[in-house]
């Protein structure tokens, strides 16, 4: 089996999964303790729209240019991987949505899961396509969770 039908496959089964999670699943703090109910719910709201005003800013850098050149700049400067670590963000901040615990933790690593086999498929077709100035990129941007001492805007 392929890595992409591989990959399309988990993704189904992640899919199904989570389905089954927001089906089956509820929660208690409504009857046990409201401002905590309100509270998780804010901070997944907070979540998605973070995470896709980081999409829409990852995307701007990228459109066009993504096979012709690499990208280094803006959120790219910070970690190699923004669009993935902003759709982290959202699918994060759905499970909050749920004002529980378990669904964030649950949607939060099987994407993580899902993204670091995306990652290392994309990392080999880059270092074949771009090899050194790769290689030196590798060295200096954290794959996935941001450092803010390299953020760089373009001229």
């Amino acid at each position: 089996m392929s890595q992409s039908r591989l990959r399309l496959n988990l993704t189904r089964i992640f899919a199904i999964a989570v389905i089954l999670i927001f089906v089956l699943g509820s929660t208690e703090w409504s009857e046990r303790n409201q401002f905590v109910e309100e509270t998780l719910f804010f901070v997944g709201i907070a979540l998605v729209g973070f995470g896709a005003a980081g999409r829409a800013w990852a995307t701007a850098f990228i459109s066009g240019h993504k096979s012709e050149r690499m990208i280094t700049t803006g959120p790219y400067s910070m970690c190699r991987n923004p669009l993935y670590l902003f759709s982290w963000m959202i699918g994060v901040g759905i499970g909050f949505c749920t004002e529980t615990f378990t669904a964030p933790l649950i949607l939060g690593s099987g994407l993580f899961a899902l993204n670091h086999f995306q990652i290392k498929a994309e990392e080999k077709h880059l270092a074949s396509a771009f090899g050194h100035e790769y290689q030196a990129y590798l060295a200096t941007v954290p794959r996935f969770f941001p450092s803010f001492r390299n953020y760089t805007e373009p001229e």
